[in-house]
């Protein structure tokens, strides 16, 4: 019953769209949130790998990296999840990871004497913005609401970075190409049912 009224609901703008992204720190609960979504509407669920990337280069994500380090594993991170997206054409479909998180992560790891190439850093996040135009139609950005769980393999497990994440990701969806395709969850919404629920009516408002 719910996906059929989730397909009602996006019949008139399905054919026009690409994907519905779900963007923010980890341990946010993206995961869930697009699965569940997905499900709700019966359309495929795009689960990219960051993990798996980081485990295949020798890294752990929750370990400190140089910013040469931070610079080349997100660029394999983003052609990996481009793998990923690319077949999906124009079919509409949801994933749990977009582009900007992936800018934000490069981003947040500069700090006022880190040495960097200027130039890498303004043409990674040129890309990433391109890459988020080319493959999804909306975005939404999910805050640090939820409890947080401790996980091997994962991110540092530190409120304030995920914050800090949090407002780089916000800044980068603040983009004139991107900015009015973004929705941010309420932090009050930490139900997955109401988050899913919330999510659902924008995107039948915005059909």
């Amino acid at each position: 019953m719910g996906t059929e009224r989730g397909l009602g609901r996006l019949c008139q703008w399905e054919l026009n769209v690409t994907g519905i992204g779900f963007c923010g720190a980890h341990r946010t609960g993206k995961t869930t949130l697009a699965a569940e979504v997905s499900t709700y509407l019966g359309v495929p669920f795009v689960r990219t790998s960051t993990s798996l990337v980081f485990r295949r280069a020798g890294l752990d994500p929750a370990d400190p990296l140089t910013i040469a380090q931070r610079l080349d594993i997100q660029q394999q991170v983003l052609t990996t999840a481009i793998a990923q997206w690319q077949p999906m054409g124009s079919s509409l479909f949801v994933s749990d990871r977009t582009p900007v998180d992936m800018g934000a992560y490069l981003l947040a790891d500069i700090q006022g004497q880190t040495e960097v190439e200027a130039d890498a850093v303004t043409q990674y996040v040129t890309t990433v913005v391109a890459a988020t135009n080319d493959y999804f139609r909306h975005l939404f950005l999910i805050p640090p609401a939820i409890p947080l769980v401790l996980e091997a393999g994962k991110a540092a497990l530190n409120s304030a970075y995920m914050l800090h994440l949090h407002y780089l990701i916000l800044g980068l969806c603040g983009e004139r190409q991107l900015r009015d395709r973004v929705h941010v969850l309420p932090l009050e919404l930490t139900d997955l049912g109401q988050r899913r629920d919330w999510v659902t009516a924008w995107l039948a408002k915005l059909g």
